[in-house]
């Protein structure tokens, strides 16, 4: 069984590009995906931010796409039913 946690997400991301952080593989794994998914990180950190400029230089390659893409949908939902609800009205 492949394990469902941000843990597996953490050990995918530290294959996948070794010199970057999580969020930052994070978005780049994202932004890959097509011009159709934007990530729009939130951060009151300037150093944060500054993280979430420099994921725009992290490239994946395809077998580390591949690698994140074989990680199951992570388990429960940050959303409830009512918020679920007015995203999809």
């Amino acid at each position: 069984m492949v394990e469902r946690s941000p843990a597996a997400f953490f050990n995918a991301s530290r294959t996948a590009a070794a010199n970057s952080t999580p969020a930052q593989v994070a978005q780049a794994w994202l932004t890959a995906e097509g011009e159709h998914i934007v990530p729009i990180p939130r951060t009151k950190e300037v150093a944060r931010v500054e993280e979430n400029v420099a994921a725009d230089s992290v490239e994946l390659a395809p077998e580390q796409m591949a690698t994140l893409d074989s990680l199951p949908p992570a388990a429960g939902s940050a959303e409830n039913d009512e918020a679920r609800r007015r995203i999809e009205r």
